[in-house]
């Protein structure tokens, strides 16, 4: 069985530097409603024009982990990112989330019980330099301008999952025939060890 904690909220914002190694400054903190583009808010002390020209920005929230999630793989789901996430919990760096969606494995890190730091570098770039402006058809007529993002930041919903350990169905697709009068189910499953019946 699964169980899952949405953490949309107001979350810890902060410009990061250019040195991603470099902690954010605990005075730092403004606050950012996730989901959302930080392109599109007004963030105390961040003036807007910054924010459009911004890379890097950290994001950090806490939240109570169920200590019956214990023994359970616990993971992170990012549904939308623009573009990359480099993901810490209680200081320990748990994984990357590239383009545009992923899951990181976050059990190692948490502390069942307890709250839990969860603090996320959010890196926006866009995989063009340059982009054509297309006007016409002859080569002369396509100018190229600096390519740039819709949006940056965590733009999707964040949920905290708990799932068993060992084998678990990932997906279920079902296709069905009026025609031929049936039902055909397909499953994914993970977490096989060993080839044989699963129950």
């Amino acid at each position: 069985k699964r169980a899952e904690i949405v953490l949309n909220n107001q979350w810890l914002f902060q410009p990061a530097t250019d040195d991603a190694t470099v902690n954010p400054v605990a005075s730092n903190w403004s606050y950012i409603q996730v989901p959302s583009s930080w392109m599109s808010k007004e963030l105390v002390g961040v003036s807007k024009e910054n924010l459009e020209e911004l890379s890097k920005a950290w994001y950090q929230t806490e939240v109570l982990i169920p200590n019956s999630w214990k023994g359970r793989t616990t993971e992170i789901n990012l549904t939308k990112v623009s573009t990359d996430a480099v993901l810490s919990v209680n200081g320990n760096r748990a994984g990357e989330i590239h383009w545009y969606s992923g899951v990181a494995d976050i059990t190692r890190f948490v502390k069942y019980g307890q709250q839990n730091q969860i603090r996320i570098l959010v890196i926006a770039t866009s995989s063009e330099g340059e982009i054509p402006v297309l006007m016409g058809t002859a080569t002369s007529q396509v100018p190229f301008t600096k390519a740039t993002l819709a949006s940056k930041g965590i733009t999707g919903d964040v949920l905290l999952c708990s799932r068993p350990s060992n084998t678990y169905i990932t997906d279920v697709f079902v296709q069905t025939s009026v025609r031929q009068n049936k039902v055909d189910l397909s499953v994914e499953i993970a977490g096989i060890k060993k080839v044989g019946t699963v129950s």
